[in-house]
C-alpha cells in the first residue's frame, strides 16, 4: 500500500474491484462467468444436501402445517365446531393424580386436587379471607417449579407474612388458550366464589390460537377450520418467495422468520380482536358474579430482555395493544414487562432453553400481583361500608 501511494497510485477497495484489471474484455467476461457458474453449482449442491438432510421441509403440505403450528407456538387441533358437539373443554389432570415434568433443566412431580387442578382443595371460606381464582396456561401453572414455588403459593405466603388471609385457587392448565381459560372460569366461578378472578394471557402462544378457535355460550368449543385454513394461507402468502421455495431457507425460516411473523400476525386487528372479545367475556362474567377482574399479560423472554432480538420479533407491540384495549374498557391489567426487564432478568427469571419461569420468575409474578393488584383491592374491600 505504501509503495503504491508513493507512486501516486491509490488501491481500489474492495480488493475484488481490481479483478480483471489488465485483462481483455473477453477474459474478464469468461472469469465472471466461471465465478457465477461456480456459485450456481455450490447453491445447487447445498440445496440438494438440504433436501437430503431435512426431507420434512421439502414436503409442501407437511412443511406449511409445521410452520403454522410454529407460528401459533401451540397446538389447537380439536373437534370441529361445525359438529355442534360440546368437547372436553377443561383439559385438567386426573383427580388426586400425579404427573412428572422432566427435561434437561428441571424435574418435578405435579399432584392434582380432587378437581384435577394443581391447587388446594376447595374449602369453606374463612372469616376475613380474600379468595382468588386464577386461570391461565403453563406460565401461571408453574411448569418447572415445585408447588411451594408457584406464584399462587408465594402470593399466599406473602399475604400471610403481613397478617392477611389470601387463598388462591389456581386452575391454570398447560396448553390452554384464552378460550379454554374462559371455559374453566365459567364452570368453576360459582363453585369457588372468588372475590377476584385473574386471567393470564401469554402473548407468545395465546393470541393466534384464540383467532382460530370458538367457544359458544352453549359450551361448544373447537377449531374453526375455515379460519384455520385462511390464516395458514395468509402465512404462506407472507413468506418471501426465496424462503418458500428453497429447502435450506425453509429450514432456517422456522426458528428465525416465523417467530417474527407470529407477532406481526398477533398485532393484526382481526387476529387481536378475538383475544379482546374473550377478555370482554371475562368482564361480563365477573360483573355477573360480582368479583374483580385482572388480566395479567405475560411476555416471552426476548420481550423481557429487549435489544436486537426483541426489535426483530416486535414481541412487545402485541402486549402494548392488549394493555391499551383493556384500559380502554376499564379492565384492570398488569403487564409483567413493567416488572421484569433486561438481560439479567431474562437469565434469572426464565429457564434458558425451556422458556418457563424459574422459581425467581414465579416470585416476581407473585410480588407484582401482591403489590399492584391484590393489596390495593383488599384495601378497597376493607374500606367499603
Amino acid at each position: 500500500i505504501a509503495s503504491r501511494l508513493a507512486m501516486g497510485r491509490a488501491m481500489r477497495w474492495p480488493p475484488w474491484s481490481t479483478m480483471g484489471v489488465g485483462m481483455s474484455a473477453t477474459v474478464r467476461k469468461r472469469t465472471w462467468m466461471h465465478v457465477l457458474f461456480a456459485l450456481l453449482i455450490t447453491a445447487i449442491c447445498v440445496e440438494v444436501a438440504a433436501r437430503i438432510l431435512w426431507p420434512e421441509v421439502s414436503n409442501d403440505e407437511a412443511y406449511w402445517e409445521r410452520a403454522f403450528v410454529r407460528l401459533q407456538n401451540s397446538g389447537v387441533r380439536a373437534s370441529n365446531t361445525s359438529t355442534g358437539t360440546p368437547t372436553a373443554l377443561v383439559q385438567r389432570f386426573s383427580a388426586n393424580g400425579s404427573r412428572t415434568f422432566k427435561c434437561a433443566e428441571y424435574e418435578h412431580v405435579v399432584r392434582s386436587n380432587a378437581l384435577g387442578f394443581r391447587s388446594r382443595d376447595l374449602e369453606p371460606r374463612q372469616s376475613g379471607e380474600y379468595r382468588m381464582l386464577w386461570v391461565g396456561d403453563s406460565m401461571l401453572f408453574g411448569i418447572g417449579v415445585d408447588r411451594a414455588e408457584m406464584a399462587s403459593a408465594q402470593l399466599e405466603k406473602e399475604a400471610l407474612s403481613q397478617g392477611k388471609t389470601v387463598r388462591v385457587y389456581n386452575h391454570s392448565i398447560p396448553g390452554h388458550n384464552t378460550a379454554q381459560e374462559l371455559s374453566v372460569a365459567r364452570e368453576f366461578i360459582a363453585r369457588v366464589g372468588p372475590d377476584h378472578l385473574v386471567v393470564g394471557v401469554f402473548t407468545a402462544n395465546d393470541v393466534i390460537p384464540n383467532a382460530v378457535v370458538e367457544l359458544s355460550d352453549e359450551g361448544v368449543y373447537g377449531v374453526n377450520e375455515e379460519k384455520y385454513d385462511l390464516l395458514k394461507q395468509r402465512m404462506k402468502d407472507t413468506y418471501p418467495p426465496v424462503l418458500g421455495a428453497s429447502s435450506l431457507f425453509r429450514y432456517f425460516a422456522l426458528p428465525i422468520w416465523v417467530p417474527r411473523l407470529r407477532y406481526q400476525f398477533s398485532a393484526m386487528p382481526d387476529v387481536l380482536a378475538s383475544t379482546i372479545d374473550l377478555i370482554e367475556s371475562f368482564q361480563t362474567l365477573t360483573r355477573r358474579h360480582q368479583c374483580r377482574l385482572t388480566v395479567v399479560i405475560v411476555q416471552p423472554r426476548d420481550a423481557v430482555e429487549g435489544g436486537l432480538v426483541q426489535s426483530w420479533s416486535q414481541s412487545r407491540h402485541v402486549a402494548e395493544l392488549l394493555v391499551a384495549a383493556c384500559r380502554a374498557r376499564g379492565i384492570d391489567v398488569l403487564d409483567m414487562v413493567d416488572h421484569m426487564s433486561g438481560g439479567e432478568d431474562r437469565k434469572t427469571l426464565f429457564y434458558p432453553r425451556d422458556g418457563h419461569f424459574t422459581a425467581r420468575g414465579q416470585q416476581r409474578v407473585a410480588e407484582a400481583l401482591w403489590r399492584d393488584v391484590v393489596l390495593p383491592a383488599m384495601a378497597t374491600v376493607s374500606a367499603a361500608p
